[in-house]
């Protein structure tokens, strides 16, 4: 009797260490991914010329060409999938 107690109280404190390191891993994943991660800000005005911000998190590249590349963006906080352009300050340029 006092065996079975035994193993019955061993594996579930076994179980509990499993379940709380099996949540610190998917922490420590979870942190790694958002540290890697770009967010990107778009700030414009809208047709009442208040400022309007949306937060996006840049995903895989879809393609590039000469202008610019385009990115999967994913909208904070909805997750909802967008297509990003970015095109490289240093391409724009100020006509005289």
């Amino acid at each position: 009797m006092l065996k079975a107690l035994y193993q019955v109280t061993l594996l579930s404190i076994l179980l509990s260490y499993y379940t709380s390191l099996k949540s610190l891993i998917y922490l420590f994943i979870h942190s790694l991914v958002l540290i890697h991660t770009d967010i990107i800000e778009d700030r414009r005005k809208d047709s009442e010329g208040r400022i309007v911000s949306a937060k996006y998190v840049k995903g895989k590249l879809l393609g590039k060409g000469g202008f610019a590349k385009c990115f999967v963006g994913h909208l904070l906080p909805s997750k909802a999938p967008y297509a990003l352009k970015i095109v490289a300050k240093s391409s724009l340029t100020k006509s005289r």
